[in-house]
């Protein structure tokens, strides 16, 4: 953050296999590698933010497919450590192509597609069949949540603590609520149509970019309050079954989760109840041990 330290790669592009990233963690001031390690991925989103990981998406290159007829296999995702290289994620898509947004709160925004070789007048291109699947995953369980489907690229944007997500479409785009509402919750209108969107450190503040090369900047607290006031409506009288949800599959874990976490005092109750607390270790069996 105080830019004293750099995480810098570089690449050499190799036809038919996937790519070695030669990485270096550089101390600035120092002007030495602190770390030096390899990443293998097909390709990096480097403009997104990833911190506290390098992500790279790894796939069979087209080309060979071309060659040999083979079906594509599902893309991949590798979270390195942007600390010292070791691979501390890794998720398995069901698509063969996967487009990634930022990390937000432990969750991330992907987009997968399938595609193929489709002939035209230039030659043959690999080409993304539609529909685009818009998923959330949780990236420290592997599990994912299936949002929506798009029937081209669009722009989508996963919002502070992945609680809302950012649609673009038209002049203006919608702030949608992704685990209970599963729906757009306001409209935000733009002059002009917004292409690239950074979140302030806290995410109380959202720029973007707009096509005649304006930046516009939101205060996103009212968006925040009237999501929560929306989900607790949702929040039922009894929460028991809420619990029983958390272990049920990733869809009604996440929309459980997510409304307990409103229900505040009534579900910290409801978990001193159904989860037995720890006891402290005997201090005299301690002591005889030490």
């Amino acid at each position: 953050d105080d830019g004293s330290l750099v995480v810098m790669q570089a690449y050499a592009v190799a036809m038919g296999k996937e790519t070695e990233y030669a990485t270096i963690r550089w101390d600035a001031r120092k002007k030495t590698a602190v770390k030096e390690w390899t990443c293998l991925g097909s390709r990096f989103d480097s403009p997104r933010r990833f911190a506290p990981y390098n992500l790279f998406l790894g796939g069979i290159n087209p080309t060979d497919l071309l060659r040999n007829g083979t079906k594509p296999e599902p893309s991949h995702l590798r979270f390195y450590s942007a600390t010292d290289g070791s691979i501390v994620h890794r998720l398995e898509s069901e698509f063969t192509s996967v487009e990634a947004d930022r990390i937000q709160g432990g969750y991330l925004l992907t987009a997968g597609y399938n595609s193929d070789w489709k002939t035209t007048d230039g030659g043959s291109r690999f080409l993304p069949t539609t529909p685009y699947s818009h998923e959330l995953w949780e990236i420290a369980t592997g599990e994912k949540v299936k949002l929506f489907e798009t029937p081209k690229a669009s722009t989508e944007v996963l919002g502070p603590g992945g609680n809302y997500l950012i649609r673009v479409g038209g002049n203006g785009f919608e702030v949608y609520e992704p685990f209970v509402l599963k729906k757009s919750v306001l409209a935000v209108e733009t002059p002009l149509r917004a292409s690239q969107f950074e979140f302030s450190a806290d995410g109380t503040k959202l720029a973007a970019s707009l096509a005649d090369t304006t930046i516009a900047v939101w205060d996103t607290t009212p968006w925040q309050k009237k999501i929560d006031d929306e989900l607790r409506k949702e929040i039922p009288l009894d929460l028991s079954p809420l619990f029983d949800d958390l272990a049920k599959e990733p869809e009604k874990a996440f929309r459980a989760a997510r409304l307990l976490a409103l229900a505040e005092g009534r579900a910290v109750r409801l978990l001193g109840e159904k989860l037995p607390a720890k006891q402290p270790p005997d201090q005299a069996l301690v002591q005889k041990l030490i």
